[in-house]
């Protein structure tokens, strides 16, 4: 009786709250413009009470579905709350570019910040799109233009395992680049949780010994601390989390197989214990929840998102030098987001990126049931009020304004909820197109 009676308790406090919803079904925190989609939160719950909300079959409105150690439903946001939740042990990891050791532990929070935050300027989000980026950007960029030496700090946020060290090479894209010759670290912290670190231009005396030559890639295993200091960079850092715990909204992950961590890229921010996150939110360039940026735009049934052109393999594309020639993605600027940007592979020969005269009509809107839509492309460029902003401080609330040259015309049309009809035709006004021709190609998710 005692029982029932704490059920009945339970399930009334959960239909006051409004967190019971009619179907298990997995739910997004944020919708796709950045925007929050909570109904209620989590955070103002009793623990004790929100302990046993975290075991429902009908999950709260603010939750994505994961899965703990047994194998069992749990929420994303519980799991956060609640890291011993999903606590695995002694998990033999085969993940590509991951230690082959065992392992411990499947969740942590971080209490150092990746680098010292002291010397940067500011946080660029994910979800940025820059050139050979056509595709939402899977890293944070810790940037700080007015450096031009390796100054900056970085450290290991949490203790852990350094599995891998790339020494970077040169690498040539559509604008060609001066070689790199900086280092990528792979430090992994449980068995499912690993942050990665690129362009690192030197690192500390015990990492630097077992560094590879100048192009070259190895597998290491050498332990570090949290706040451990393992290198420095002068003006950009790239810093992402993995965490396998977790796959993200992206449609069709066959399309990454090349490249499978991308379906577990997370918000770097959430794994942050105060005052570190709150510090870390007050640099990034975003104000929008989430902070720290996303990359899953994808809605099936909408043009939002990341396609691929059909039979070219996905991520990988056709061509490993110029794997992105054929990506293409229609999303919302990562810092402005209201702002559309249409992202192209292969425009004159080489990645584009442009916003949409009249940022209409919206592509979380368009459909099958839209037609053909026609977008005009310009560019655009960031303001600080009335002035173009420098890239070289943090200025809270950016907005993108296009430009008025229109440098072509992008048709689409959806005529199934995974296929995209795409052509584009450079150097043309919308007047000038009045429909595909067959130079016209599918995209798929």
């Amino acid at each position: 009786m005692e029982k029932a009676v704490i059920l009945i308790a339970l399930s009334a406090t959960l239909l006051v709250l409004g967190c019971v919803s009619d179907q298990p079904a997995v739910r997004p925190l944020l919708d796709k413009t950045g925007k929050s989609a909570e109904p209620e939160s989590l955070e103002n719950i009793p623990r004790d009470v929100l302990s046993s909300i975290c075991r429902q079959e009908k999950w709260p409105p603010d939750c994505t579905v994961i899965h703990d150690a047994d194998g069992q439903e749990i929420c994303k946001k519980c799991k956060l709350m609640f890291p011993e939740a999903v606590v695995q042990e002694n998990y033999q990891t085969s993940q590509p570019g991951r230690s082959q050791s065992a392992c411990s532990g499947g969740a942590i929070m971080f209490d150092y910040p990746p680098v010292n935050l002291g010397k940067i300027t500011h946080i660029e989000p994910m979800g940025s799109l820059h050139g050979e980026h056509v595709a939402p950007i899977d890293h944070q960029y810790y940037q700080n233009f007015n450096s031009n030496e390796p100054t900056i700090e970085v450290y290991s946020p949490a203790d852990g395992v350094i599995t891998e060290i790339q020494h970077m090479g040169s690498f040539r894209g559509d604008v060609v680049r001066e070689p790199f010759d900086d280092y990528r670290l792979v430090i992994e912290h449980t068995c499912s949780i690993s942050t990665f670190f690129i362009h690192i231009d030197k690192l500390s005396g015990k990492i630097m010994e077992v560094a590879p030559e100048f192009g070259k890639q190895k597998s290491v295993s050498i332990p570090v601390k949290a706040g451990e200091t393992i290198g420095w960079f002068d003006s950009n850092v790239d810093f992402n989390v993995v965490d396998t715990a977790i796959t993200i909204n992206l449609i069709e992950p066959e399309s990454y197989r090349s490249f499978p961590f991308r379906l577990h890229i997370q918000d770097p921010f959430i794994y942050f214990n105060e005052p570190v996150k709150s510090q870390l939110i007050a640099k990034s360039l975003r104000t929008a929840k989430p902070e720290g940026g996303f990359i899953d735009y994808d809605i099936d049934g909408k043009a939002i998102g990341t396609w691929f052109r059909e039979n070219t393999n996905g991520w990988s594309g056709l061509n490993p030098e110029r794997y992105w020639a054929d990506h293409l993605a229609i999303v919302y600027d990562s810092i402005d987001t209201e702002h559309i940007l249409f992202s192209v592979g292969t425009f004159k020969g080489k990645a584009r990126q442009f916003g949409v005269k009249g940022n209409a009509p919206k592509p979380d809107e368009i459909s099958v049931g839209s037609g053909l839509i026609k977008y005009e492309l310009v560019d655009y460029q960031y303001y600080d009020g009335d002035q173009k902003w420098d890239y070289k401080k943090l200025v809270r609330g950016l907005k993108l304004k296009n430009m008025d040259n229109v440098l072509g015309v992008a048709l689409l049309q959806m005529f199934e909820n995974r296929k995209l009809k795409v052509e584009v035709f450079p150097d043309k006004t919308a007047a000038e197109v009045q429909g595909f021709t067959s130079n016209a190609m599918i995209y798929e998710r």
